[in-house]
């Protein structure tokens, strides 16, 4: 919103000119060509328009440095869309995760950056590849409209699950169901997180049908969710997102050049020796 608000409020200039200084105190002076509504309206409709080519996909795996490296990009966790590829969400991770066990992949990169969540039942799918043993307990209750809480056990390993090196990579834009499967990847695989703090928190989120409710002075319509979802487990800081274990800010530089900083950071935390898994 803050694009559009800026726009029809604030200023529409042709350019902007950031001034950037590093921490060692050199300067660089950047212009920037300012989009026009046209041109926000363009990409806001290509980011809504439905995934049809596959790197656009709802979840897509590739590998590097021949099996040793594969990088599980995780887009969504709506069940719409990975409805729409013909596959449902446990088949495709059926399938990804028996691949990653038949070439004996050593360091699974997880890339959730942009994942503004979707389904919880997902992310309940999604954690028995992340368990090397069984554990007991709750993994989230579910309280549903004028109902009790009800617990959802933490589900058995899968027989594929994935025994290496995860890393999974975070940033503004986690939201939802897309933090709390980042937390539970550190907290049940010993994955560890690089970007910045997620737009979400750990502990749970409220969703599902929501109730409409005008408020009386103001005439304002807000919207309520009515479901509850609170996830087990040791509580995240008050206020604050999944922080990251390697924090990495976007780099402007490779921003510019169209460069990756969060995948260009890992070879700084010995990605380049992976571990074999069990």
């Amino acid at each position: 919103m803050f694009r559009f608000l800026y726009y029809w409020f604030v200023d529409r200039p042709l350019r902007f000119r950031l001034h950037v200084e590093t921490p060692g105190g050199v300067a660089t002076e950047y212009v920037v060509p300012a989009s026009t509504l046209e041109q926000i309206h363009d990409r806001l409709a290509q980011r809504l328009q439905v995934p049809t080519e596959s790197d656009t996909r709802p979840c897509s795996l590739s590998f590097r440095s021949g099996n040793e490296i594969a990088v599980m990009t995780l887009r969504t966790l709506e069940r719409s869309a990975f409805r729409r590829t013909g596959i449902s969400a446990r088949e495709t991770w059926a399938r990804m995760f028996r691949r990653l066990r038949n070439r004996r992949t050593g360091t699974l990169i997880l890339d959730l950056r942009g994942n503004s969540g979707g389904r919880v039942a997902l992310v309940r799918d999604f954690v028995p590849y992340l368990l090397r043993a069984p554990r007991r307990g709750a993994l989230y209750h579910e309280t549903p409209p004028g109902g009790e809480p009800r617990a959802h056990r933490i589900p058995p390993p899968a027989r594929d699950a994935f025994g290496g090196r995860w890393i999974v990579l975070v940033d503004e834009g986690t939201w939802s169901a897309g933090a709390q499967l980042a937390a539970l990847t550190r907290e049940l695989a010993g994955a560890t997180l690089v970007g910045v703090e997620t737009g979400g928190r750990r502990d749970g989120s409220t969703a599902g049908r929501h109730e409409r409710v005008t408020l009386p002075n103001t005439r304002i319509e807000v919207r309520i969710p009515r479901w509850r979802f609170r996830f087990a487990g040791p509580p995240g800081q008050p206020g604050r997102g999944v922080l990251p274990d390697h924090e990495v800010e976007p780099a402007l530089d490779a921003w510019l050049d169209g460069r990756d900083s969060a995948l260009e950071t890992l070879s700084l935390i010995h990605i380049s020796e992976p571990t074999r898994p069990n």
